[in-house]
């Protein structure tokens, strides 16, 4: 089963189109996570979200809200055993918000496009591991999202590994990039190179 960089490519067109940020940008932000879901549902993966709670940080300016993690699960394939399962489950993450005023296509599209593009192939060669495909949320802000899923997780459900994919799409060439605004006053001399 080849990868398709076809797939890959528009997975990062798609979540690249604007940005992602849960405080500037809230409906692009769901928007994402329901693009999300419908394509791990697409690959025939049972769908859940979770959500947790985000502590407002100045309430007037920014208040509480909700978070939304993403979860896909690939069952394994009939003929193992309980203990095989429990013992050989993998997890495989990326986080789909982004920073303010960016649309993310490095951080992180690009994880989250290799997410589903593994998720299609090993939906479809099936798996002798149960496999958990998250898009975590609220990355940006803490890692928020991925301290809640392994909050929910039972003892008994602790993975045996875990793949991440954070800004796998990194280019150092000059017009490939570019950094967040607030970069600019924090670091400028970089900012201007």
């Amino acid at each position: 089963m080849p990868v398709s960089e076809s797939r890959i490519d528009h997975a990062i067109r798609e979540l690249a189109a604007t940005p992602r940020n849960l405080s500037e940008n809230p409906e692009d932000h769901a928007r994402a996570a329901d693009w999300i879901a419908a394509e791990f549902e697409q690959t025939g993966l049972a769908v859940s979200r979770q959500t947790f709670e985000i502590p407002g940080v100045i309430p007037e300016q920014l208040p509480p809200r909700q978070g939304v993690n993403v979860v896909g699960k690939l069952n394994r394939q009939p003929g193992d055993s309980r203990e095989s399962r429990n013992s050989h489950s993998v997890v495989i993450g990326a986080h789909y918000d982004t920073v303010p005023d960016s649309p993310g296509a490095d951080d992180n599209a690009s994880g989250v496009a290799a997410m589903l593009e593994c998720a299609r192939v090993l939906s479809e060669l099936g798996s002798d591991r149960e496999v958990t495909f998250v898009a975590f949320d609220a990355e940006e802000i803490g890692l928020l999202g991925s301290a809640a899923y392994v909050a929910r997780l039972a003892s008994a459900q602790h993975p045996s590994s875990a793949i991440i994919f954070e800004s796998i799409g990194f280019s150092s060439t000059t017009v490939k990039q570019r950094l967040p605004g607030s970069f600019r006053f924090l670091f400028r001399r970089m900012y201007r190179a």
